[in-house]
């Protein structure tokens, strides 16, 4: 064989290659969607959204804001304005919302922080909410 690698090894060779490539290329892009995947479900996992029924008016809007942004897991609270929530409707539907349609729905908006499994969230939200003196639903 005077040549090396000629005909069926050269093509022998170049299949190989390939493979080689294209078995990288697969392992690169099931690592980058299971990354976007995890984001995905920690971001869905770290919002919520709590209804405060017959607050007194705007002062007891305000003491459940504050109740929630001081409730452990929480970084964030803030009412759901007209504008949001029909930024939120029109997201869902696909279809434009009108804010000046939208009533009002005593809502608060909140982000939560990273927490373990055995955390209960959801009891550390509400025993924040009776200590400041509201009721969530």
């Amino acid at each position: 064989m005077r040549g090396g690698l000629l005909g069926i090894e050269r093509a022998l060779f170049w299949t190989l290659a390939f493979a080689a490539f294209a078995a990288a290329a697969a392992g690169l892009a099931a690592r980058s969607v299971d990354r976007v995947a995890v984001e995905y479900e920690q971001s869905r996992n770290a919002y919520a959204i709590v209804r405060v029924l017959a607050p007194d008016g705007p002062a007891g809007m305000v003491a459940a804001e504050t109740a929630l942004a001081s409730a452990p897991h929480v970084t964030s609270a803030a009412p759901i304005t007209a504008g949001r929530a029909a930024q939120l409707l029109s997201e869902a539907s696909g279809e434009p919302v009108d804010p000046a349609n939208v009533p009002d729905l005593r809502l608060i908006e909140i982000e939560l922080a990273p927490a373990s499994p055995q955390a209960d969230i959801s009891g550390d939200i509400v025993a924040a909410l009776a200590a400041g003196g509201e009721t969530p639903k």
